[in-house]
């Protein structure tokens, strides 16, 4: 009766124990999937170019706009779930990023930029998106890079 009892209890132990594995496993494919496409978004948004001018200068053709400002919602999107599965030590770091892309999305979509003249107004956001590129770039090899060791 006794080893019965043990070899129930020890058999729960177990499947406990895998649970926990199979979760940790799922948790840390979710933040790394969700910190790659953050990354995705964020170069696309940042590198996107349509056409190129005579001198050589790049720049996103007004057809192109659509789907550059496309780039710039999945990349809020991302960021915005990123805030969910990254680290406690990230979290902050993670959610200034979303902060201030929520806040160039309402600009652009409802706000100083919303005529596609008023489109010159994000000229200020490169650096902000390099910014962003590399503090969220810091935020993935730190939290999701230590799981790799």
């Amino acid at each position: 009766m006794i080893g019965a009892g043990a070899g129930v209890t020890g058999a729960l132990i177990t499947q406990l124990m895998q649970a926990r594995t199979e979760r940790a496993k799922w948790l840390r494919s979710k933040k790394e999937e969700t910190y790659a496409n953050a990354l995705r978004y964020l170069l696309r948004m940042r590198n996107r170019r349509s056409a190129i001018e005579p001198g050589g200068k790049a720049y996103i053709s007004e057809e192109h706009r659509g789907e550059w400002l496309s780039d710039i919602v999945d990349a809020q999107f991302w960021t915005s779930i990123l805030t969910i599965y990254c680290s406690e030590d990230q979290k902050s770091a993670i959610a200034e990023v979303s902060q201030d892309l929520n806040s160039v999305v309402e600009d652009i979509a409802w706000g100083k930029a919303s005529s596609m003249q008023g489109i010159e107004y994000v000229k200020y956001t490169p650096k902000r998106m390099a910014r962003w590129h590399e503090k969220v770039l810091t935020c993935a090899r730190e939290d999701v890079g230590a799981t790799f060791e």
